[in-house]
């Protein structure tokens, strides 16, 4: 039997048998949401399969990183791909943020700055740093 990923309460598995009618709701959600989940779904799977088998996948920071470095930097971005390393420019960029983020929020949250004021100031001062680079000319 073939399974099929969509949504359900917490306390219910959340794969569904694909012998389930598809004219009725699953879960109180309309059919139109799980075409879409499983669109989602296949092109996650279909993005796993063709990444280097030692690369780990992208955080948010990562994917932010990279629709603005395509949509604001593509002869970068097609420099990179001819190379083979965006990927890994990537995962650099977002381990710098990471890294460079905390550092400083510990450093605003000494000088008195609550958890969240140190982190929105620290994303402010990084995020251009790495991630969302200055457009190509």
């Amino acid at each position: 039997m073939a399974l099929r990923w969509g949504y359900a309460p917490r306390q219910q598995p959340v794969v569904a048998a694909n012998n389930l009618r598809r004219d009725l709701p699953i879960d109180g959600l309309p059919n139109s949401l799980w075409r879409f989940d499983e669109r989602i779904l296949i092109s996650s799977l279909t993005c796993l399969l063709h990444r280097a088998p030692n690369m780990s996948p992208l955080t948010q920071y990562g994917r932010m990183a990279e629709r603005h470095w395509r949509e604001f930097l593509p002869k970068l971005v097609r420099d990179l791909e001819t190379k083979g390393q965006l990927q890994q420019r990537l995962l650099e960029a977002e381990e710098k943020t990471k890294d460079e983020m905390a550092t400083l929020r510990s450093s605003l949250m000494a000088q008195g700055l609550t958890a969240d004021q140190a982190h929105r100031q620290a994303w402010e001062t990084v995020r251009q740093r790495y991630l969302l680079l200055a457009p190509e000319t």
